[in-house]
């Protein structure tokens, strides 16, 4: 991927932050899609950042799947 790329030329790394919706975030799928994400694109998954609304932490589904995001 392009972060494995840049790593090797000694850029330095860049991170990256990303908005996460309630929608995206209720999605069972979603950690899978980012552990996806990062393994294709060589990305680490320290220079991800993922945006959430307050709102979204309301919703009985978000803790669950954001420490499991957390865990990446």
């Amino acid at each position: 991927g392009w972060a494995r790329e840049a790593a090797a030329r000694g850029a330095a790394p860049i991170g990256l932050s990303v908005n996460l919706s309630a929608h995206q975030l209720d999605d069972a799928g979603v950690v899978a899609d980012v552990a996806r994400a990062l393994a294709t694109s060589g990305l680490a998954a320290d220079l991800l950042t993922l945006e959430i609304t307050e709102s979204t932490l309301t919703r009985d589904t978000a803790l669950a799947r954001l420490n499991a995001l957390k865990a990446l």
